[in-house]
């Protein structure tokens, strides 16, 4: 179906092989790398066991996000990050971000459920907390850092907290690094470099 109106059906007997089932090349779904051209995907779901629009000739096209009904087996593209809504199957990508663009009028929000973020656009951006009387961390002892981020460039290091003097050569930072690495440093040292592929480009990732 397109745009609601049945263009074409076929039947085939086939035995799909168990293992990696590649989606999208370029984008949308090919036979070849060279094949697609970029664009937005929305609500991309598969359904096993069961021809959801069976013989008609014509379907009512969604004005809402579609849910996850009996047999489907994967539902992607309905969060502001890329996941799998029945969380079931483990999805790999490279490339792709979430955009601000949907073929629905609105889309279901909430301020109390879904809250919101603070931007910085990495050219100047910063955000700083004057360390007074009361320490914001303990100068001896047990302390943690926690925090959510969303980031497009897994290339640059970005600090996301740093009490460090580069003057004195004192303090700690904490940041995430190039090939998507966690990284600490005391002072000029650095005390711990994590393996590549820690964090993620354009989805949310936790720290702590």
């Amino acid at each position: 179906f397109v745009n609601g109106v049945r263009e074409y059906t076929t039947t085939t007997e086939y035995n799909f092989l168990v293992g990696r089932f590649s989606l999208f090349i370029n984008a949308f779904p090919g036979g070849g790398v060279s094949d697609g051209g970029g664009g937005y995907l929305r609500d991309y779901r598969v359904v096993k066991g069961n021809s959801v629009y069976g013989t008609g000739t014509t379907l009512t096209v969604p004005t809402e996000p579609l849910t996850v009904i009996t047999g489907t087996s994967l539902l992607l593209f309905q969060e502001p990050y890329i996941s799998d809504a029945v969380g079931t199957e483990s999805v790999s990508y490279v490339g792709g971000e979430t955009k601000r663009f949907s073929p629905f009028s609105t889309l279901p929000y909430t301020k109390a459920n879904h809250g919101g973020s603070v931007y910085f656009d990495g050219t100047g951006d910063w955000l700083t907390v004057a360390n007074g009387s009361e320490q914001m961390v303990p100068e001896a002892g047990d302390f943690t850092v926690e925090c959510w981020f969303y980031t497009a460039n897994a290339s640059t290091r970005m600090d996301i907290y740093s009490s460090y003097t580069a003057s004195t050569g004192f303090g700690i930072i904490l940041n995430f690094d190039a090939g998507g690495k966690v990284t600490t440093y005391n002072g000029n040292t650095l005390t711990n470099n994590s393996s590549s592929g820690q964090f993620r480009a354009n989805v949310w990732n936790h720290l702590a």
